[in-house]
């Protein structure tokens, strides 16, 4: 009598491990699923250090920066090309070299007037609309009509720094172990030439409605010949498309007015 009983037990544990498998299986379409009236929030890290050679002497230079933002799904059209206003509502960047030290903070009213807080507190709560489709590609970046002429001037650059982040989603449904590939620009900084990201993305695993997805990229371009890679992690809500957070490690070495340089850093971006 115990024998048949074993065979039950036998029989559910397939079951479940069928049933486990063929959810596993299920591919995963990654896209944009988002609603009017959504807003998202995303902070964004960056942890920089460059190392420059001139003429025998070296010079280190560290950078921390954050951005904080809105995302404020303003209409949603047939062809389901997102209107989106957003609005950088949070800066700061801590510089450090044996040239200069540079701090600025948009929170802090004394920091305004400094050379770093006119251009960069020119984008605080100016508010720029994007124009972005289902699969995250970017689609034009515009300032309001009566936005202050530096808006306009920084919101026509953004297209491609918009881009980047939400560069990435597959074209088809994917299942764990499938890759794809991109290639987009990334900006240079500063008004120097942008950079060429060639991108190898790996669906890597799935838990919790959570897709997990490994970037591996190559860098090229901008001024001075970069050349370098960029790895990491990026998770991806698999209901609405949006990113919830990646960590991204970037190394780079080229010229810079003649000098050599080596660059390395990481960025994280997390959203709610």
């Amino acid at each position: 009598m115990r024998f048949p009983k074993k065979l039950a037990v036998i029989a559910v544990i397939a079951i479940a491990a069928s049933s486990a498998s063929s959810a596993r299986a299920e591919k995963v379409k990654l896209q944009l699923n988002l609603a009017k009236g959504d807003q998202k929030n995303m902070a964004m890290d960056t942890d920089m250090n460059t190392h420059t050679a001139v003429n025998g002497q070296n010079f280190d230079m560290k950078m921390k920066m954050n951005m904080d933002m809105t995302f404020d799904v303003k209409d949603v059209d047939a062809q389901g090309v997102y209107t989106i206003a957003t609005t950088q509502t949070h800066a700061a960047i801590d510089m450090k070299s044996p040239m200069m030290n540079m701090a600025y903070d948009s929170n802090k009213p004394e920091d305004a007037n400094s050379p770093i807080g006119q251009q960069m507190g020119a984008m605080i709560k100016k508010p720029v609309t994007m124009k972005m489709d289902r699969s995250g590609k970017v689609q034009d970046v515009t300032a309001d009509g009566q936005a202050p002429a530096e808006v306009k001037a920084q919101a026509a650059g953004m297209k491609d720094s918009m881009g980047q982040m939400f560069n990435g989603l597959p074209d088809k449904p994917v299942d764990v172990g499938d890759t794809w590939t991109a290639q987009y620009k990334m900006p240079g900084g500063a008004g120097g030439a942008p950079m060429t990201v060639d991108a190898k993305y790996t669906l890597k695993d799935r838990k919790n409605g959570v897709a997990f997805i490994q970037f591996d990229g190559t860098l090229n371009g901008g001024d001075g010949g970069l050349k370098g890679t960029m790895n990491g992690v990026i998770q991806i809500d698999e209901k609405s498309g949006w990113t919830k957070q990646s960590t991204m490690d970037m190394k780079m070495t080229g010229k810079q007015m003649g000098a050599d340089m080596t660059m390395d850093g990481k960025v994280t971006t997390t959203s709610k």
